[in-house]
C-alpha cells in the first residue's frame, strides 16, 4: 500500500542558542505531508521525524533574545545504544548499501559467527545455532 501513496516530505529545522558559553542545539524535521507515512506510521520515529513540534519555534529568529528559564547541571555517563532487532540491522544495512537481498543472511550469519553481535529472544536469552533453543 505505501509504494502506491505520494511521497512524505519533511523540514529540516534548527534551533541553536548560548548561554554561558555553551551553544545549545535543536534539530528537528517537520513532517509537511505524510504521504506513503500513513501506512506505515512506525516509520515516523526511526527517520527522526518529529509531528507536534510547536510552531512558536518558527517564529524565532538570529540575534533574538530568549530567557533562559532554568538550567539543571546532571551528572551523568553516556549510554550505549539500544540493541537492534534483526530487522533493524538488516534496514541499516540496507540504507547503507551493503549487501543484497540475497547476500544478507550470509552477512548476519558472518557477523554473529566473529562475535560482533549474538541473537537473543525478546526476553535476551541467547539463541542455539539454529536460533530456536536456549544455549545460554
Amino acid at each position: 500500500i505505501a509504494t502506491l501513496l505520494p511521497t512524505a516530505t519533511a523540514e529540516q529545522s534548527c534551533l541553536a542558542a548560548e548561554a554561558s558559553d555553551e551553544r545549545f542545539e535543536l534539530r528537528w524535521h517537520r513532517v509537511i505531508e505524510r504521504g506513503w507515512l500513513h501506512a506505515l506510521p512506525h516509520r515516523t520515529e526511526g527517520l527522526g521525524l518529529v509531528e507536534g513540534i510547536p510552531l512558536s519555534f518558527d517564529a524565532v529568529k538570529q540575534g533574538d533574545e530568549l530567557p533562559l528559564v532554568a538550567s539543571e547541571l546532571v551528572d551523568a555517563w553516556t549510554q550505549p545504544p539500544t540493541e537492534l532487532t534483526e530487522a533493524q540491522l538488516i534496514e541499516a544495512m540496507d540504507r547503507n548499501g551493503i549487501g543484497t537481498d540475497a547476500s544478507m543472511a550470509t552477512h548476519v550469519s558472518t557477523i554473529c559467527e566473529r562475535g560482533y553481535a549474538c541473537v537473543v529472544d525478546a526476553f535476551g536469552h541467547l539463541l542455539g545455532d539454529e536460533g530456536s533453543g536456549g544455549s545460554g
